[in-house]
């Protein structure tokens, strides 16, 4: 009788759990995805001495708090979403609740040691962990350009 009755407790709880979850947005979501992204700027590889600036938007089903760029596999910086994108929002109207779709990121080169070739990804990253790369290109410095 008493193991019966522990697990219609447990049972209950679990259920308040579960629904406590749903309500406050604490479970994983299918819905809870990037649907487009884009990384504007730069949109080829690129040669530089001076800072690297990256441009784009995301918009997503579910927050996305900030993106991250990694340099080489190494994770440099991370930045929200925090630039108005009324052109993506135009071609995209169903994401009509979005804030704010765009970021840009200006990375220097000697602060973060770009002094070779390397693979620069940027990736969305929403409140549930789910990430999605936006896109990635290649950082040549130009002082490496010149030894070539």
């Amino acid at each position: 009788m008493i193991s019966a009755w522990r697990s219609y407790v447990l049972y209950v709880w679990v259920g308040v759990f579960l629904a406590l979850g749903s309500l406050t947005g604490c479970t994983e979501s299918a819905s809870d995805t990037i649907i487009k992204s884009r990384l504007d700027r730069p949109s080829s590889p690129v040669a530089s001495e001076s800072p690297v600036v990256l441009e784009g938007w995301v918009l997503s089903t579910g927050a996305v708090p900030h993106i991250e760029v990694s340099v080489d596999g190494t994770l440099r910086l991370t930045t929200p979403l925090n630039i108005q994108r009324p052109d993506v929002l135009t071609a995209f109207p169903e994401f009509k609740n979005v804030q704010a779709a765009g970021f840009k990121v200006v990375l220097d080169n000697e602060k973060i040691g770009l002094q070779d070739i390397h693979k620069l990804k940027v990736e969305a990253v929403t409140v549930h962990g789910a990430r999605h790369t936006i896109g990635e290109t290649t950082v040549i410095a130009s002082r490496y350009q010149r030894k070539l």
